[in-house]
């Protein structure tokens, strides 16, 4: 399963707001692999989110990574997420997201 599908079914669900509170709590999960699972499922919903609804989702996500500074970030690509890591199946990392 790739993760973009993930993100557009959360983008497209009438019950955005419960999802991305669901999300956001994934992220802060004590399981490493639900965690980074969630922390890719929101980098994809963040890139296809725009306007207002963007910029609030991405402060959301911000406040569960807990990050106070961006300082050392611009060594991260902003490449297309439509390739390479948007598309981890679960066979490497798990079912985890129950």
């Amino acid at each position: 399963m790739c993760l973009i599908p993930l993100a557009e079914n959360i983008l497209a669900s009438n019950d955005y707001a419960q999802h991305l509170t669901s999300l956001l709590k994934k992220m802060q999960d004590a399981d490493p692999y639900t965690s980074a699972m969630a922390h890719l499922v929101a980098r994809a919903l963040v890139a296809r989110l725009s306007g207002e609804r963007q910029i609030h989702a991405a402060g959301k996500m911000l406040d569960a990574m807990h990050l106070e500074t961006l300082d050392g970030m611009e060594d991260i690509p902003d490449g297309n997420m439509d390739g390479g890591m948007a598309c981890i199946r679960w066979s490497y990392i798990g079912n985890h997201l129950n």
